[in-house]
């Protein structure tokens, strides 16, 4: 996730990249072929971790329970309040267990902390959209919210602290974004002062493609299955190491 150039240089090897094409250019087709391996690995992660996931939160709340019962008996006199420190101790050392999250999509900035540090401060927000783009305009708080973009792809630590909602804490974030848009896309976000002016813009690689109406071939030839078996192989085994 890092790279040392040397004893004083530290890289964050975070990767935000948008491929730009016109409408009917299979944006979608493209980024299908591209993640499927990836979301077939979440949902299997997912399924496999499903019990263990239950029965963790299934201990918290019992461990939530015991403390509100304790702290119940000790503010009538009926309980010992050494017994209620020692059940809050516990429960705040207590290690919670969430659902594998590879891969996000259509999310708010206060989601996206919630998700990442849910998932040790690394996340992948892969979309064949540009909506991404307009929720960090501030389509639904009226305001830009690019802290966590920017600080994602140096690995600065976020905090998160805001009166209405739970408090965030994420020491190294590691972001990954992938992105297919339109042309109309890159001008909205070329022409945001904001952005350029916070350098999020210039975070971007960007891929500008040619179009292939009047030259596509109607009936291509399919992928062979040898390659897409191949691909998808090698994406099992490389998260497969990270997650060990």
């Amino acid at each position: 996730l890092r790279d040392r150039l040397d004893a004083d240089w530290l890289e964050q090897l975070s990767l935000y990249a948008v491929a730009c094409a016109a409408p009917a250019e299979r944006n979608i087709a493209v980024m299908g072929a591209l993640t499927s391996p990836l979301y077939d690995y979440d949902a299997e992660r997912q399924m496999l971790e499903q019990g263990e996931v239950d029965a963790n939160q299934a201990e918290r709340r019992i461990m939530e329970k015991s403390l509100s019962e304790a702290e119940s008996k000790a503010a009538k006199g009926k309980g010992s309040r050494d017994e209620v420190r020692e059940l809050a101790i516990e429960l705040s050392g207590f290690a919670e267990k969430h659902p594998y999250r590879l891969l996000v999509d259509d999310l708010t900035a206060e989601k996206l902390a919630n998700i990442m540090a849910q998932q040790g401060g690394r996340i992948a927000v892969v979309s064949a959209e540009g909506g991404l783009f307009d929720t960090m305009a501030g389509r639904y708080d009226r305001q830009p919210n690019l802290d966590l973009y920017l600080k994602g792809h140096s690995g600065d630590p976020y905090r998160s602290d805001r009166i209405g909602r739970s408090s965030e804490r994420i020491d190294h974030p590691c972001l990954t974004m992938v992105l297919t848009v339109q042309p109309e896309v890159i001008n909205g976000l070329m022409d945001n002062a904001t952005f350029k002016g916070r350098g999020l813009c210039a975070r971007f690689l960007y891929a500008i493609c040619n179009s292939k109406v009047g030259s596509r071939i109607i009936d291509p030839e399919p992928v062979p299955s040898d390659i897409k078996r191949a691909y998808s192989d090698f994406i099992q085994r490389l998260l497969a190491s990270q997650s060990n």
